[in-house]
Formats: C-alpha cells, sequence, structure tokens
C-alpha cells in the first residue's frame, strides 16, 4: 500500500524535513557569535542507588572517625576534668635533697596551684622560681599519676664565710651568698675562712672565688690555721694565718696570685726561725719566689718597775732619862 502524499496530512502535523532549517534558525546560524554544538549532549540523571552506594563506602570511615572523637573527648574529660588529678595540698609535693634549704620555702613555690589540675601546672615556671633560691644550685620539677609533684633539689656546697654587715654569712666557689641555714645548729659543720673584699655582684665574685679555691687546695692540711683571706686584690692574695706551735699568734702572709704551694711550704720551713730572730713577727712577703720578706713587727716595750712608796712612819723617842745618880 502507497503512504498517501504528505500534503493530505493537516498543517500541524506536517513538519519540515530534517535538512531543512527551522524558522530563524537560517538567521542564528549566519550570526557568527553562535556556534551550534556538533554533538548532543548526554543528559545525566541521578538515581536513588548511588546514594545507598555512597553511604556503603562511607559509613565504615564515618563511623571510625566519630568514635575517634569520642574517645577524645572522653579522655579529655577524664585527664583535665577529674578530680582524679587535681593537687589538693602540699601532702602531694615530694621533696628530695632538702638538707639546708627550708622545706616550707619550696612549697611556697607551689601555694597557687592548690586546687589546680595537674596538667595545668607550668613545671618550668615553678623550676625557675626553685632555682631562685639561694640555697638552691639546680631543681627538677615532675608529675606522678595520678596527682603528685616531685621536687629534687641539688643544694650549693659552701666553701667559704664573708662578713655582711655585722654578721657571718656563708658564700659558694661561684660566688653565691647564702642564707643561713634552715637548721639552728647547721653553722656548728661549718668551719671555713673568713673572706673579705669580695665585690658587690656575683659575676664579680666568681674569679676572686676561683683564686680563693686554687689557694686553699693547695695549701691543703693546713686550712686550720687560717682564719682570714683578703681577695680585694686579684694580684695578692692575703691570709692571715697561725704560726706553727703558736696558735694563739698569728701573722699576715702576700702569697701573690700563683705558686701557692711552694710559697706556703716557704713559710712552715722558716716560721720558728724568723719567730725566733723577731719574737713579734708581724707579717711575710711571699711574691717573689724563694725570697720573703719579713716584717718583725714593733717590739712591746717592757714597762719599767714601779717604785714602792714607803709609808711615812714618825722616828721612836727615846724614853726621858734623869740624871744617873752615882750610888
Amino acid at each position: 500500500m502507497k503512504p498517501k502524499p504528505d500534503a493530505a496530512l493537516p498543517d500541524s502535523l506536517h513538519e519540515p524535513p530534517l535538512d531543512e532549517p527551522l524558522e530563524g534558525e537560517g538567521e542564528l546560524a549566519d550570526d557568527p557569535g553562535y556556534r551550534r554544538r556538533a554533538t548532543p549532549v548526554r543528559v545525566r540523571q541521578k538515581r536513588s542507588g548511588n546514594v545507598v552506594s555512597q553511604w556503603k563506602r562511607l559509613r565504615k570511615p564515618i563511623l571510625l572517625s566519630s568514635l575517634g572523637l569520642g574517645i577524645t573527648f572522653a579522655g579529655y574529660a577524664l585527664l583535665f576534668r577529674s578530680t582524679w588529678f587535681v593537687l589538693a595540698g602540699s601532702d602531694q609535693i615530694s621533696i628530695s635533697g632538702a638538707v639546708e634549704t627550708d622545706p616550707a620555702r619550696v612549697l611556697s613555690v607551689f601555694a597557687s596551684d592548690y586546687g589546680r589540675n595537674v596538667f595545668f601546672i607550668p613545671l618550668a615556671e615553678r623550676r625557675d622560681s626553685l632555682a631562685a633560691i639561694p640555697w638552691v644550685q639546680t631543681a627538677a620539677v615532675m608529675r606522678i599519676w595520678p596527682a603528685r609533684i616531685v621536687v629534687r633539689l641539688r643544694e650549693r656546697t659552701p666553701v667559704a664565710q664573708v662578713r655582711v654587715g655585722d654578721h657571718l654569712q656563708l658564700v659558694d666557689g661561684a660566688g653565691s651568698i647564702l642564707d643561713p641555714p634552715a637548721a639552728s645548729a647547721a653553722n656548728q659543720h661549718f668551719d671555713f675562712p673568713v673572706i673579705t673584699g669580695l665585690a658587690d655582684t656575683a659575676a664579680h665574685r666568681a674569679p676572686q672565688m676561683r683564686l680563693y679555691q686554687a689557694f686553699m687546695t693547695a695549701v691543703a692540711g693546713h686550712a686550720a690555721d687560717i682564719s682570714e683571706i683578703d681577695l680585694s686584690d686579684a694580684s695578692n692574695v692575703k691570709a692571715r694565718v697561725s704560726l706553727p706551735g703558736h696558735p694563739s699568734q698569728t701573722v699576715l702572709l702576700q702569697l701573690g696570685d700563683r705558686n701557692f704551694e711552694q710559697r706556703y711550704g716557704l713559710f712552715l720551713s722558716q716560721a720558728q726561725t724568723w719567730l725566733d730572730k723577731y719574737p713579734t713577727l708581724a707579717g711575710v712577703d711571699l711574691r717573689y719566689d724563694g725570697e720573703a720578706i719579713v716584717d718583725p713587727g714593733v717590739p712591746v716595750a717592757t714597762p719599767l718597775p714601779k717604785p714602792v712608796a714607803k709609808p711615812l712612819t714618825k722616828p721612836a723617842t727615846k724614853p726621858a732619862t734623869g740624871p744617873k745618880v752615882r750610888h
């Protein structure tokens, strides 16, 4: 059966051939700003199955992340919010190494931390505060589970006494002036010479103390005979020492800044000879190796005995006699 011609179709159903441009399309095609897409665009439709597959793929990472966040939050609440980790008082602070340092002064450094979580206590700041205590040379501060603080001190070692005002204090090898020890009888085991002429600052006292320790090392064994050392002149150490065999009599030695052992040995070997010749021996200059300049001192003049005054008495009177009578 032959198809009917297109003319028999209604105008509404009549479509132009595909190779013929639509009305107005030719004008757009001639427009240089218009470019017709060469290939058709495929429209991708969303499918409900993709959401399910994506959930299955991301379900495990999401669950693991949520679990990790929960554990983190629980750990934070346990460590930083729980009362288990609160420093309640001084009974939770342990101190070791405090021999001359007053423990009450150590505890005062942590006074502001009572009632605080131990994880929020700034240990570096507390360590610096402890190191500022005169007797403390170094300090270590540690947290101990669950809520304890451990303090370990290393104290300074005194090597001499120094006169400060009208009283004596101790000084260590670095030149730090130390407060009186905490124990009331602690001064009994500190038997050191008294140093004079120390500088005002610890930085300037340090080289003086090195010179002092070099001298004390050289005269080891005779430290008990030395009562005072003058360090005001860095080139000349002056020491007041007791004469061998005469502890009550002292002399002033000038020893320079080197060869202390040889120079002090010369003094020990000649001290008795000098004393026999100069009973009022006052000092010896030993700054020149192998030589000694002796200061004989001022002899004490022996006072003349005072005349003894005799009491005044009246002369005895003879009894009156009458004329002799001859018999």
